[in-house]
């Protein structure tokens, strides 16, 4: 169903024309980002394992 003059009153600015080679440069910064951030998670997961396993062999109170 096409939309109405008063259903497009609600939509925000759009703008006429997009950079698509803006687009497409953002996405890799935020590809490589996540690459990154995905990274340093799994060190993070590695030393909190590592750190547990050290607890594990200490004696109880």
């Amino acid at each position: 169903m096409l939309a109405n003059k008063a259903d497009l009153s609600t939509v925000a600015n759009v703008p006429d024309k997009v950079d698509v080679q803006n687009l497409k440069t953002e996405n890799q910064q935020l590809r490589d980002q996540v690459t990154t951030l995905s990274g340093q998670l799994l060190k993070v997961q590695s030393d909190v394992a590592a750190i547990n396993a050290k607890l594990a062999t200490l004696p109880a109170k």
